[in-house]
C-alpha cells in the first residue's frame, strides 16, 4: 500500500467519524433544548398565580330610595407570580340552585393586573331591594338570593386559571355567608 491510498482511507475514516460527530452534536443541541423547555415548563407550573376570595361583606347601595343588596369581595393572589387580565363575571340574583357553566355579566374591576401576595377588592350590584320583605318578595318558593361568580385571570405563559365563589345572603344577620358548594367554589 502507498502512502496515498493510506492518506485516502484515514481522510475516509476522519470524514465518517465527523458525520457522526456532527450528527450526536445536533441530536445533543436538541436534548439540551428538550430539557430547557422541560426546566421553563416546571417553572411555570410551579410559580403560578393562585388567586383565593378572602371576605365576603355586604354592601348595601341606595338606587331609587331603596336599599339594594349588593357584596364587597376582597381577594388575594397567594400565588408566586403575577395574575394578568383579571376579570371577574358574577351577579346577585334569587335562585333555587345557580346553573352549571353559566357565564354570568362582567363587573367593573379597578385593575387588570393583581401583583404576587397583592389584594383587589370589587363590587357586585343587584337590583333587589334589602328588605326583608322585598326579599321574600324576590324569592319564589324554595329560592335563596346567591351572589355566584367566577374570577378569571392569567399567568405570564398565559395559561388561564380560574377561582369560583357562591354565596348566599342571610336574611336574619344581613351577611353573606358560603353556600358550601364545591362545583362554584374552587380555584384551579
Amino acid at each position: 500500500m502507498d502512502s496515498n491510498a493510506i492518506a485516502l482511507m484515514a481522510t475516509e475514516v476522519i470524514a465518517a467519524f465527523t458525520v457522526v460527530l456532527a450528527l450526536a452534536s445536533i441530536y445533543q443541541g436538541y436534548l439540551t433544548r428538550q430539557s430547557i423547555n422541560l426546566g421553563r415548563a416546571e417553572f411555570n407550573a410551579t410559580h403560578r398565580p393562585e388567586i383565593i376570595v378572602h371576605g365576603f361583606a355586604p354592601q348595601f347601595n341606595v338606587i331609587e330610595n331603596a336599599e339594594r343588596i349588593g357584596a364587597s369581595v376582597w381577594c388575594f393572589n397567594k400565588g408566586r407570580s403575577d395574575a394578568i387580565n383579571f376579570e371577574v363575571n358574577a351577579v346577585i340574583k334569587p335562585m333555587s340552585t345557580p346553573t352549571i357553566g353559566r357565564l354570568w355579566p362582567e363587573i367593573p374591576t379597578r385593575a387588570k393586573t393583581i401583583a404576587r401576595g397583592g389584594k383587589h377588592q370589587f363590587y357586585i350590584e343587584s337590583e333587589y331591594t334589602l328588605s326583608g320583605e322585598g326579599i321574600r318578595q324576590s324569592c319564589a318558593g324554595n329560592e335563596r338570593m346567591f351572589c355566584v361568580g367566577t374570577i378569571s385571570y392569567m399567568d405570564d405563559a398565559g395559561t388561564r386559571c380560574e377561582t369560583g365563589f357562591c354565596q348566599i345572603f342571610d336574611i336574619q344577620t344581613q351577611e353573606w355567608r358560603s353556600a358550601k358548594m364545591p362545583e362554584f367554589e374552587y380555584a384551579y
